[in-house]
């Protein structure tokens, strides 16, 4: 018979499969400056965008596992989902806790993460993703999957789900199949066209673009006003630089 601290557990192992913003305001460390890893409180743009992610992880879970399913017009949502944001608003810490959530607490989620260069993917691992991931409680990592593999590019779970941290160039990701990738700050990437050409067929479920401005006419730009279009297969959102809490006038300056 279980105990009571097994049943307590169990539940609150459910609670945070169930709930994305929780498990990470609850359990995700993430890397402060100058005081190192604490606690992840999310502003009230990030728990939007987490509480988005989980649906979209949802939507997509419902429509693998039940190809006869036609959703309504009402039903329907767009996978491909493009962020214009600005400078230091935690995107890409977010985009960490939310990928450990999908991969850890549910089976067959691939992610694949792009970054500018081999640095930036590098750091996904060893400073977003490893570390919080360690910071867990034991109960819960032993509720989980099994760690299959581990290197400085990805982690690989016993329940079929993965992430994957490279950087972006044409041939990055090309032939992985993937439940949901991130293109981490588009705009500065190079052959960005040839970057999402190479990992959009084989994303089935939610694939994020974001980025800071970076002058026009380039793919992210092009995507941007894509998603500002009625017929558009993209969702559109603007992060502004006040998006942030305590930001003001003052701190613009």
């Amino acid at each position: 018979m279980a105990t009571a601290t097994e049943i307590r557990r169990a539940l609150e192992f459910r609670k945070c499969q169930q709930d994305l913003p929780y498990f990470l305001e609850s359990y995700w460390k993430i890397k402060k400056v100058g005081v190192g890893y604490g606690k992840f409180d999310l502003f009230s743009y990030q728990r939007t965008d987490a509480e988005k992610f989980q649906i979209l992880c949802e939507y997509a879970d419902k429509r693998l596992k039940n190809p006869d399913w036609k959703p309504t017009r009402a039903e329907r949502l767009k996978l491909r989902q493009v962020r214009l944001k600005a400078r230091q608003l935690g995107w890409t810490t977010l985009g960490a806790g939310a990928v450990f959530w999908s991969s850890f607490f549910f089976e067959a989620h691939p992610w694949l993460l792009l970054a500018q260069g081999q640095d930036d993917a590098n750091k996904t691992v060893s400073v977003m993703l490893k570390p919080p991931m360690q910071m867990l409680p034991n109960w819960m990592l032993q509720m989980g999957p099994a760690i299959e593999r581990e290197t400085t590019e990805e982690i690989e779970f016993a329940n079929g789900s993965s992430i994957t941290s490279l950087p972006s160039t044409s041939s990055s990701g090309r032939g992985r199949a993937a439940f949901g990738t991130m293109l981490d700050e588009n705009a500065f990437m190079a052959e960005p066209d040839d970057v999402y050409a190479a990992v959009e067929p084989l994303t089935y479920g939610p694939l994020f673009v974001w980025s800071t401005a970076n002058g026009m006419g380039n793919f992210f730009h092009q995507t941007w006003l894509d998603s500002q279009l009625s017929d558009s297969e993209w969702e559109g959102t603007f992060h502004p630089w006040d998006a942030r809490e305590g930001r003001d006038e003052e701190w613009h300056a």
